[in-house]
């Protein structure tokens, strides 16, 4: 994980389904979305191991204030 996330960023971590663009708590999001967050460093994508062969890309999202602002903004969910 990037060590320019706060704790309560690295707090809130959501594995996907690769390519799916949807968690269980923020719903699903459009692609634009999803890039302007990057953008943004509100949302960060890291690839993590699970054992030796398992994959999976973990989402870390920004759960701060601004953050939350941010995403209403660019047309995600709360």
């Amino acid at each position: 994980m990037e060590d320019t996330l706060s704790l309560t960023q690295k707090r809130v971590l959501v594995s996907l389904v690769e390519g799916a663009g949807t968690t269980q708590r923020f719903g699903r999001w459009k692609r634009g979305t999803v890039d302007a967050l990057q953008r943004k460093g509100l949302l960060v994508i890291k690839k993590v191991t699970d054992g030796d062969e398992d994959i999976y890309p973990v989402w870390c999202i920004d759960l701060t204030d601004a953050g939350r602002r941010m995403r209403q903004l660019l047309g995600g969910t709360q």
